[in-house]
C-alpha cells in the first residue's frame, strides 16, 4: 500500500512537471522566432558598420570616369547617360572591349578581410 506521504510527493512532482511543461510551451515558441527587422533597424545596422567596401564595377570601369577627355560629373557608372554617348558607340568602344578576366575576386575579398572589413 502507498503511504499518504509518498502519494503527496508523487502529486507534487506531477504538478511541478505540469507547470514546467506549460512554462516551456509558453516560452519556447518565442525563442525560436527571429525578430523581424524594420527598414530603420536595417539602416541603423548599416550606419554602425563603419568599415566596409562596396564594389560596383562594369564595362564603364575601363573609362575611369572619362570619355574622350571629358570627365563625367557624379558617378562613373552613369557616364553613358550623363555624357550622352551614342548607344552604338558605347557598345562598340566600351562594352565589346570589356573582358573581365584580369582580376581576382577572391583576392579582392582577401584584401578587404585583411583590412578588417566584414
Amino acid at each position: 500500500m502507498t503511504s499518504a506521504k509518498g502519494l503527496n510527493i508523487a502529486v507534487k512532482k506531477v504538478v511541478i512537471i505540469f507547470i514546467a511543461l506549460i512554462f516551456v510551451g509558453l516560452v519556447m515558441p518565442g525563442c525560436s522566432e527571429k525578430p523581424r527587422l524594420t527598414n530603420e533597424n536595417k539602416m541603423q545596422i548599416w550606419r554602425n558598420a563603419t568599415f566596409g567596401m562596396f564594389i560596383h564595377w562594369g564595362a564603364y570601369s575601363r573609362l575611369g570616369g572619362n570619355w574622350k577627355g571629358q570627365a563625367v560629373h557624379g558617378y562613373a557608372e552613369h557616364i553613358f547617360r550623363s555624357l550622352r554617348i551614342p548607344l552604338e558607340t558605347y557598345k562598340e568602344e566600351v562594352i565589346r572591349k570589356f573582358n573581365p578576366t584580369e582580376f581576382d575576386a577572391d583576392e579582392w575579398v582577401h584584401i578587404a578581410k585583411e583590412a578588417g572589413m566584414k
